[in-house]
């Protein structure tokens, strides 16, 4: 297998499963934790983040699994093209995402980390597909909703500010358009802005 991405939770590497191609998402051991709570742990996590990943795959594409083991996932590969690199020369490609995000938060689950180098293109099935449900859980708190939301609005600052305003505006419109109470959850990323919980930049767009 070849190693892709080294990460702090976990190791990712492209390989081949039952002559497919595929991704193997590693859990790797910590050597600072006791070797029974670790092994628990990467297990649980490991098995909430496949539930997490088929409960998505109702509403938004997501990469296929094909094995969930103590601390590995394997899963389809659907390819590099990540929408972070697309996003200079087509911001409004950043609607995708909110229209991905709103579906999620319609059936109750937080994506936790949605940011553009999770939301990748794939060439067979000419769509994209959003990944990384390791920090996701069901809720149906509008803050954990508002959250998601504010974390996109910090990426595309710090990651996209050459089209931060259309970029951010077109995220906004497919949340939206998809999204119930769109209206509600976006009072409350200004609430969570002005308790200043986050660090910030530059004021939120509406």
């Amino acid at each position: 297998m070849e190693l892709i991405s080294k990460g702090a939770e976990a190791d990712i590497y492209k390989g081949r499963w039952a002559g497919l191609d595929a991704i193997y998402k590693v859990r790797a051991s910590k050597p600072y934790m006791i070797s029974e709570l670790d092994e628990r742990l990467r297990r649980e996590r490991t098995v909430r983040e496949a539930r997490m990943m088929l409960a998505a795959r109702q509403v938004v594409p997501t990469p296929f699994i094909f094995y969930v083991g103590n601390s590995i996932i394997v899963m389809e590969d659907v390819g590099r093209r990540r929408l972070k690199e697309e996003l200079g020369n087509k911001p409004t490609e950043a609607r995708i995402l909110g229209e991905y995000l709103g579906r999620l938060h319609s059936v109750g689950i937080m994506h936790g980390d949605p940011n553009t180098s999770n939301v990748i293109f794939n060439e067979s099935s000419n769509r994209w597909y959003i990944i990384d449900f390791g920090l996701s859980l069901h809720t149906r708190r509008f803050e954990d909703f508002a959250t998601d939301v504010h974390l996109v609005n910090e990426v595309f600052i710090v990651q996209h500010q050459e089209v931060y305003e259309e970029a951010f505006r077109s995220f906004l419109d497919g949340y939206s358009s998809v999204t119930e109470n769109a209206g509600l959850i976006v009072e409350k990323v200004k609430e969570i802005e002005r308790r200043g919980r986050y660090a910030r930049r530059r004021s939120f767009i509406f």
